[in-house]
């Protein structure tokens, strides 16, 4: 009880503050207003300064700490560093273009804040001053009058223990208000909100180019370290095969030498196919756009060294650019949980949460899952362009869960 008291105490003082200081950024706010048609002289816009943009960005700061340490409101700062263009390209294509665009909206907004303070703010702090004043005055009269009278003192001191009553509430009603109207007028807008989405924008095509160059390598690999020597082994033996012809021919050879280098060559053209068909199926499996996400994965279980259930729930088919988003995810997670966990059992889930698609896949291995590594980093950046989320959770000794969210419109 006495935590919960002391608690009350503190919000009240807070909120008792806040509005005191209401009466300081009153004329602070006025001061500012009316020097703000000097700031924004074309002189000033001449020789390159933004003052009047500059005094507004600094008051709103200045408000959002003030609200922040009085507890009424932890506003974030529209036009913060994160949405800075860098140098270079970005300071003169569209991050800059948006970045621009939120200070004019942040500084339109600031001005409209020191609006309030005026007209709202600076009449709640004095209404809350004057009755913590007249208020303590009256409730302390008997101790400082001469001739005290009993029933106007008990009169002075209910008016004062009333006016007492109200600052508090008075407080509390501007604190409210302050914390709706700071988080319209002090907090990201529409155009900070559009150049965060810019600025995401960007960086998922960025990721996008990093994970389309890293598969390509990895194909490349494959093709160079699988089917590549494949074939290079098939090319020795179909030489090796026409030399001993050439001698069957002309009698140097029987005829029976001649099988076995046609037979060796045989597997391996069949092992390059075999390769090649698995890096084919790992770039894009053609049944994903034939049968559908639920009979690839089905696929990708038949043909998985470990035991993988999966338990299909979408009551509709993904989008085209989601679909191979989500299965490739799954063939990740199977890949690493054969080669890396150990597992014996691996289990997939796919259901509809809302307007998404949720997949779980988790594993019995021994866990210890690295997201930095390249594959599922990869992944991960790959899900973040299309706006989804991913999660992974690895403890040593397992089990590995994976979470994905994807978005089921295109």
């Amino acid at each position: 009880m006495n935590a919960r008291w002391r608690a009350a105490a503190t919000t009240a003082l807070a909120r008792t503050v806040h509005a005191l200081l209401n009466v300081v950024a009153g004329p602070v706010a006025l001061v500012v207003l009316l020097a703000l048609p000097l700031t924004g002289h074309r002189r000033w816009r001449r020789a390159g300064f933004r003052l009047r943009q500059d005094v507004l960005l600094r008051a709103g700061r200045a408000e959002r700490a003030r609200l922040k340490s009085c507890g009424i409101a932890d506003v974030p700062d529209p036009a913060g560093p994160e949405l800075r263009p860098r140098e270079g390209a970005d300071a003169r294509g569209s991050t800059a273009e948006a970045y621009h665009e939120v200070l004019a909206d942040t500084e339109r907004r600031a001005a409209s804040w020191l609006m309030t303070r005026l007209t709202v703010g600076l009449p709640a702090g004095a209404g809350v001053l004057l009755c913590w004043s007249f208020g303590l005055a009256l409730v302390t009269s008997p101790l400082y009058r001469a001739d005290p009278q009993l029933l106007g003192e008990a009169v002075r001191m209910l008016a004062g223990a009333a006016l007492l009553a109200l600052a508090p509430w008075i407080a509390t009603a501007l604190a409210g208000w302050d914390a709706r109207t700071a988080r319209r007028l002090l907090g990201p807008g529409e155009p900070a909100r559009l150049a965060a989405r810019v600025r995401a924008l960007i960086r998922s095509r960025a990721s996008v180019v990093e994970a389309v160059d890293a598969e390509r390598r990895r194909i490349e690999r494959d093709l160079h370290d699988g089917v590549q020597q494949q074939l290079v082994a098939l090319a020795l033996l179909l030489a090796s095969a026409r030399r001993t012809a050439s001698r069957v021919a002309e009698g140097k050879r029987p005829g029976e030498d001649l099988l076995p280098p046609l037979e060796r060559a045989h597997e391996n053209a069949l092992q390059a196919l075999t390769e090649l068909r698995d890096v084919a199926w790992r770039v894009y499996p053609a049944i994903l756009d034939d049968r559908g996400l639920d009979a690839a994965l089905s696929a990708l279980a038949e043909r998985s060294a470990v035991p993988v259930r999966i338990d299909y729930r979408l009551p509709w088919r993904l989008p085209p650019g989601i679909e191979p988003v989500a299965y490739f995810a799954v063939s990740e997670a199977v890949t690493n949980a054969a080669k890396h966990a150990a597992a014996d059992l691996i289990r997939v889930g796919i259901r509809a949460e809302g307007d998404r698609a949720l997949i779980v896949i988790e594993d019995d291995g021994v866990g210890g899952a690295d997201t930095s590594g390249a594959g599922l980093s990869g992944l991960m950046r790959r899900i973040a362009a299309v706006e989804g989320e991913m999660s992974v959770t690895s403890p040593v000794g397992g089990p590995t869960v994976m979470t994905v969210e994807l978005p089921c419109e295109s």
